[in-house]
C-alpha cells in the first residue's frame, strides 16, 4: 500500500511537472498572431454558456458571422470550425461541448470534402482539433481513434511541434506582445490578416480579384457518390445520433463558392439530394446555398476574399440570408 502511494503520488508530481512545462513552452514558443490561442481562451472563459455550436471547416469558419447568428437566434454561439475540419474532428468537438454544455443547436457545414477527402495525412488538421479540446479524457479518446502512436509526442508537447527552437527574435517579439494589456484582454495583434472578434470568429477584408484560372481539381475535390469514403459517411451518422441522443437540433449548412471553382467540382443536384436524404433520415435541415436563388447575384467577387472562403462583408451578407432562411424559409 505504501509503495502504491508513492507510485500515485510520483506520477502526479510528473503530471504537474509536464502541464507547468507545456504551459510555459507554449507562451514561449506559440505565435500570437495564431487565433487559436484566444479561441481556448474563450472556450474555457464560457464554458456552460454555450447553446449553439458553429463546427465544419474554413468555409464555415470564415463564411458565417457567429456573433450575428447569434444575436438574431438569442442563443450564446461559439465558432469552432477550422481550416480543412475533418467529421471525425466535428464529432469529438461536438462530443467535448457537449460535455459542459446544455446544447440546443448545432450548425455544421458541409461540401464536397467532407465526404471525399483523406485527412489521416494532415497532422497540422488534426494538431487543431486537439488543441481545441477541453476534456482530457476527450483529448485521451480522439489520440486513440485518430492518431497514431508516432505522433502523440507532437500531439501532447508544444516543444515537439517546433521546427527551429532557437529563433530568438520571434521568440522575444511572442513573449512581449503576450505581456500586453492587450493579450491579457484577449485581443490578437491588430497587424494580421485575419483578426480575432470574440467567441471563435475571425475574419478579413481581402477581396478576391476573379482570377481563378484551374482547369480541373483533385478528385477528392470532385463530388462523385464513389469518392465518398465509408469513414466520412460512419462519422457524420455520428454526429447526427449524437444531436438525436441529446436532443441537440441539426443543420447541415452548404456553403457557395465563387463560379469560376463551383462549375469544376462535379454534380452540385446530386451533392444537394445526398445531403437532403441524409437530413430526412435524421430529422435535420439542410440549408444549401448552392440552391439559394440569385446567390451569385447577392454574392459576387468582392464579397470573397479567395475562390472559396467569404470575406467580412460576405459574411455578414450570407450570415443574413441563413438567418432568415433558419427563421422564415426561403
Amino acid at each position: 500500500m505504501r509503495n502504491f502511494r508513492r507510485i500515485l503520488l510520483s506520477a502526479l508530481v510528473i503530471v504537474v511537472f509536464l502541464t507547468a512545462f507545456e504551459a510555459g513552452t507554449r507562451f514561449v514558443y506559440q505565435d500570437p498572431g495564431n487565433l487559436i490561442i484566444y479561441t481556448k481562451n474563450d472556450l474555457k472563459e464560457h464554458k456552460g454558456e454555450i447553446d449553439t455550436l458553429m463546427l465544419g471547416t474554413s468555409l464555415v469558419h470564415w463564411g458565417i458571422n457567429g456573433q450575428m447568428l447569434g444575436d438574431a437566434l438569442e442563443s450564446t454561439t461559439f465558432n469552432l470550425a477550422t481550416a480543412a475540419q475533418p467529421l471525425s474532428g466535428s464529432y469529438y468537438l461536438l462530443k467535448d461541448q457537449n460535455k459542459y454544455n446544455d446544447l440546443k443547436k448545432v450548425f455544421l457545414g458541409v461540401h464536397v470534402s467532407s465526404l471525399t477527402r483523406d485527412y489521416s495525412e494532415g497532422i497540422k488538421i488534426r494538431e487543431g482539433i486537439f488543441d481545441r479540446l477541453l476534456s482530457p479524457m476527450g483529448k485521451l479518446e480522439y489520440l486513440y481513434k485518430t492518431a497514431d502512436c508516432s505522433e502523440y509526442p507532437q500531439y501532447l508537447f508544444f516543444l515537439a511541434r517546433q521546427d527551429n527552437l532557437f529563433e530568438f527574435e520571434k521568440v522575444e517579439k511572442y513573449v512581449t506582445y503576450k505581456l500586453t494589456d492587450n493579450f491579457k484582454s484577449n485581443i490578437s495583434p491588430s497587424k494580421k490578416k485575419y483578426v480575432y472578434q470574440t467567441m471563435g470568429n475571425d475574419n478579413t477584408r481581402a477581396v478576391y480579384k476573379g482570377n481563378y484560372a484551374e482547369k480541373s481539381l483533385p478528385r477528392k475535390s470532385v463530388w462523385n457518390r464513389s469518392n465518398i469514403m465509408e469513414g466520412n459517411e460512419e462519422y457524420l451518422q455520428m454526429i447526427a445520433d449524437l444531436c438525436r441522443d441529446n436532443g441537440i437540433e441539426l443543420n447541415l449548412v452548404i456553403m457557395p463558392m465563387v463560379p469560376e471553382i463551383t462549375k469544376l467540382m462535379g454534380d452540385f443536384d446530386d451533392m444537394h439530394q445526398y445531403y437532403q436524404d441524409f437530413c430526412d433520415r435524421n430529422n435535420a435541415k439542410l440549408f444549401d446555398f448552392n440552391q439559394y436563388e440569385n446567390i451569385y447575384g447577392i454574392l459576387p467577387n468582392k464579397y470573397f476574399q479567395d475562390p472559396k472562403h467569404l470575406n467580412a462583408s460576405g459574411a455578414t451578407i450570407l450570415t443574413g440570408l441563413l438567418t432568415d432562411w433558419y427563421l422564415n424559409g426561403i
